[in-house]
């Protein structure tokens, strides 16, 4: 299975931290950002990545994940130096992807919680198109799926309101009618394409599922300052509660079998054997035999 993490744009929220840097390389508490989509990626099966981003956040994200071999994987690079909207991201991958059917994520999607993998593996036995929506209490600034009779009834672009509803998050499952779809979608006004115009026509196709994400599952939009700080602080209450990693693609790729252990550790020794995040790898490792 190929996954696609879309980790280009400005980070024009997060200025002026990311006037130097790329956005998702900024730390959500002891990992790059990227590291959390990574892994929800690698926990969806996916053991090719494609990560589309500028020029230098190209040269910034591949001086750190490299091609992927220390955790099993391959990864690739895709260039993409407009800012045409998610679509246009996605679609720069279609010689890569061909017919297959693939994952997206956007790069600083924070997404963890129990019976994760459950859904992930319910999306891959379908051949539909799969979204992942989780209730929110203010729904004014995101995108939202309107329920009806347990069926997405329709979406609505960053509705007038701020009441709460059912925030679509920015991982989806497509299959190979997506680059169709994206031939017939224009531009918005805000001069890009839109995600929830290729999900109008899987609706309108009768080809779409739906997966909420309840009260067990977090997931955070970590592209501001207070939902940066606010993730970060959630990342490490919950590793210093339960002595664990969260999102950490280097355990992911052992605990799936994608690579051994000695590799892991080989890798540690190499690059983060005196930090406190290649210490708490380390410590697994250990405290395992």
């Amino acid at each position: 299975m190929i996954g696609i993490i879309l980790a280009g744009g400005t980070g024009s929220r997060l200025s002026p931290m990311t006037i130097a840097i790329n956005k998702h390389l900024l730390p959500i508490y002891d990992k790059p950002m990227i590291y959390y989509p990574l892994s929800n990626l690698m926990l969806a099966g996916c053991k090719k990545i494609l990560i589309v981003s500028t020029t230098s956040g190209i040269n910034q994200i591949s001086a750190l994940l490299k091609d992927g071999n220390h955790l099993g994987i391959e990864i690739e690079y895709v260039l993409q130096e407009d800012s045409d909207g998610i679509p246009s991201a996605i679609n720069k991958c279609q010689e890569i992807v061909k017919n297959n059917e693939f994952w997206v994520t956007l790069g600083d999607n924070f997404i963890f919680g129990s019976r994760i993998q459950e859904f992930y593996s319910a999306a891959n036995k379908s051949t539909n198109c799969s979204i992942f929506i989780k209730k929110v209490g203010n729904i004014e600034s995101l995108g939202e799926a309107i329920i009806k009779s347990d069926k997405v009834h329709q979406f609505i672009e960053k509705p007038n309101k701020d009441t709460g509803g059912f925030a679509v998050t920015g991982l989806y499952k497509f299959n190979e009618k997506f680059f169709n779809y994206f031939q017939k979608i224009t531009k918005s006004k805000r001069g890009e394409t839109e995600i929830l115009d290729i999900l109008d026509f899987y609706l309108e196709d009768e080809e779409l599922s739906h997966y909420i994400f309840g009260r067990g599952v977090s997931w955070i939009d970590a592209g501001t300052n207070r939902d940066l700080i606010r993730v970060s602080g959630f990342v490490k209450d919950l590793q210093d509660m339960n002595s664990a990693l969260i999102c950490s693609p280097e355990e992911m790729a052992i605990t799936l079998g994608l690579t051994s252990k000695s590799k892991i550790q080989e890798y540690v020794n190499s690059n983060i054997k005196n930090t406190n995040y290649g210490k708490k790898l380390l410590d697994l490792f250990n405290n395992e035999n």
